[in-house]
Formats: structure tokens, sequence, C-alpha cells
């Protein structure tokens, strides 16, 4: 059953909320897993403004932190 929540919650967070109708049944569960995306892609883009600070300085962290995050999507 685990692997079948993760699986359901990584396609939930991707896009597609019935996914997890299984488990859930909140009415504003589209609006949850929306806040937990964008909470996720700003922790990649964080991730990789900090790995690559010369990068970062060179093209500006707003650019490579959007670069980023469509790059995880």
């Amino acid at each position: 059953m685990p692997e079948a929540f993760h699986d359901a919650f990584r396609a939930a967070v991707a896009g597609d909320a019935a996914a997890l109708a299984a488990w859930s049944d909140a009415p504003d569960l589209a609006a949850r897993l929306s806040v937990h995306r964008n909470t996720a892609a700003k922790g990649c883009a964080d991730a990789v403004v900090a790995q690559f600070p010369t990068v970062a300085k060179i093209v500006g962290e707003p650019w490579l932190g959007a670069a980023a995050v469509e790059f995880a999507r």
C-alpha cells in the first residue's frame, strides 16, 4: 500500500489530483497540492542556485531559479 500511495501522490503533485481519490475526498485537494507543488519547485530552484553560484552571478539568480523550476517540471 505505501508504494501505491507514493505513486498516487507523485501523480497528484504532477497535476492529476484524481490520483489521490482513494485516500482523500477533501474538496480543496487541488489547492493543497498546488501549495506542495510550489514548495517543491522553490526547493529545486534554491538547490540549483546554491550549487551553481558562478552561473547565478552571470545570468542572475531569478533567471537561474526560473530555469531550474522549468527543468524540474
